[in-house]
């Protein structure tokens, strides 16, 4: 077969704004990936468990989050791919790319621990954020979705949240319509997530993902994203959930304290950039 077959496509969703970077996906995919491997590869496995469940699970909450905004995004694009109508753009795949892919992931010979050193090196030093912004032409209205691991327990962080968000609207509906023809906004819509949450809190408005369906108007949403969350975490306690407990109950307990630990610690780290009135004569050259 040759380099250049197309072996697959990669269907492309239309969107009015911009697709986030699947740049993001991708890294904590493969770090994901490569700390698997690490374990699976090890002379010593329990004890490779225990070196990497940190880092991997840092990588998993980034790798989970842009996964369920994958999904909350296809919910809200304009355009949808389904089975019964072409996509409106398709991305081939040729076997010399495939080839690539599979190379770059295959990392058997790496010892685990500069495999560690190179996942914990690259973490993001940042809180568990993700931001899509979204135009509804219906309702002629910019919305931001943002999804915040830990947040709805952060009151701090909330609060920091509804500051940023009362100054966002004129900026936005400026920046859109400069940057995009033909967008008429009437209002600007905010929504705030926390994938950690089991309920909806009316009181501060977070929402739950068991709720998405109400928050974007697209039935079956939510129970995809309840059932993405699930098999991702299924997954982790069948690779490192002994690291936890014995009994699977007190596994599942434990990894999810943990989880809610290690994003609650990054709220209390988060910082904003520096911000600076240019001013005739400040510019540094």
């Amino acid at each position: 077969m040759s380099a250049e077959t197309v072996v697959g496509y990669i269907d492309l969703i239309e969107h009015k704004i911009p697709v986030r970077n699947v740049g993001r996906e991708l890294h904590a995919s493969q770090n994901l990936a490569w700390l698997f491997n690490s374990i699976v590869h090890a002379e010593d496995r329990a004890s490779q468990k225990r070196a990497v469940r940190d880092a991997l699970l840092r990588w998993a909450i980034w790798n989970e989050g842009e996964k369920i905004f994958a999904l909350i995004e296809e919910a809200s694009a304009r355009v949808k791919v389904s089975g019964e109508t072409a996509p409106t753009r398709a991305m081939p795949i040729t076997r010399d790319i495939l080839n690539r892919v599979v190379s770059s992931v295959d990392r058997k010979s790496v010892p685990g621990e500069a495999i560690l050193a190179t996942a914990t090196s690259t973490l993001p030093n940042i809180p568990y954020a993700f931001d899509l912004v979204h135009y509804d032409a219906e309702k002629k209205a910019l919305r931001l979705i943002s999804m915040v691991y830990g947040i709805g327990m952060h009151k701090d962080a909330l609060n920091q949240w509804r500051n940023e968000i009362a100054t966002l609207p004129s900026a936005w509906a400026r920046l859109a319509q400069q940057y995009y023809y033909n967008i008429d906004i009437e209002h600007c819509e905010f929504a705030l997530i926390d994938p950690l949450l089991d309920d909806s809190d009316k009181e501060t408005g977070v929402w739950s993902i068991f709720d998405l369906d109400q928050l974007l108007g697209k039935a079956g949403i939510a129970d995809k994203v309840v059932e993405l969350q699930e098999d991702l975490w299924g997954d982790l306690l069948i690779r490192i959930g002994d690291t936890f407990a014995d009994t699977q109950g007190e596994q599942v307990r434990l990894m999810e304290q943990e989880i809610i630990e290690i994003a609650l610690k990054a709220l209390d780290s988060r910082s904003a950039p520096q911000v600076q009135v240019l001013m005739s004569g400040d510019i540094l050259r």
